[in-house]
């Protein structure tokens, strides 16, 4: 009602501005929850030190920007929305690999399979999600979009840290809860690879 809103309703007309929002809720609430409960499981579970625990996510962020980096080349060949078809089956793999951790589990066999997936998807998932968000966007509003993108990423991941971890704690034992939040997980990256 306002002569200058701070988010203009109009913005929700552009249907890659509401697809790529829609999009990063269910994404960053799985892989941020993933993140959480693998963190558990290395350590409760496994008995990995927290520095060993975070030296087996050591070739995440190294895969997520090699894969970051290069993503950009593929826009123009197979365009954006089979990079993110692309950048959400990855994790949906990689993360319903997690569902499947069996209580003893072998770093190399059970879960650096999905420490691979995971950020070779998210590499090029943030890069595909946020071209879709912002393409078609009028200049003077590509502000707002990026504000509005950073948000449901943000929404997503607390989210996601809430319901999984609701999830979790009724499953009965540990690993039965880490299973049950990788499991939904899975689900909630299903949803995002439908949208």
């Amino acid at each position: 009602r306002v002569k200058h809103p701070l988010v203009p309703l109009s913005i929700f007309k552009i249907r890659n501005v509401v697809a790529g929002n829609i999009i990063m809720v269910p994404a960053m609430a799985s892989m941020l929850g993933m993140f959480y409960f693998l963190s558990l499981y290395l350590q409760e579970t496994q008995g990995y030190t927290p520095i060993m625990s975070g030296l087996a996510f050591a070739p995440f962020p190294i895969i997520l920007g090699f894969v970051a980096w290069h993503a950009q080349k593929l826009v123009p060949r197979i365009g954006i929305r089979s990079m993110l078809i692309i950048g959400t089956t990855l994790p949906l793999v990689g993360i319903g690999l997690l569902g499947l951790l069996p209580a003893e589990s072998n770093y190399f066999v059970n879960i650096l399979p999905s420490i691979i997936l995971i950020p070779a998807g998210m590499g090029i998932f943030f890069l595909s999600a946020v071209l879709a968000a912002t393409s078609g966007v009028p200049a003077r509003e590509s502000g707002l979009v990026s504000g509005l993108i950073n948000t449901s990423q943000q929404v997503g991941g607390a989210l996601g840290i809430a319901v999984l971890s609701t999830i979790a704690a009724t499953a009965g034992s540990a690993l039965a809860g880490y299973h049950a939040a990788f499991i939904t997980a899975t689900v909630l990256m299903a949803g995002a690879l439908l949208v």
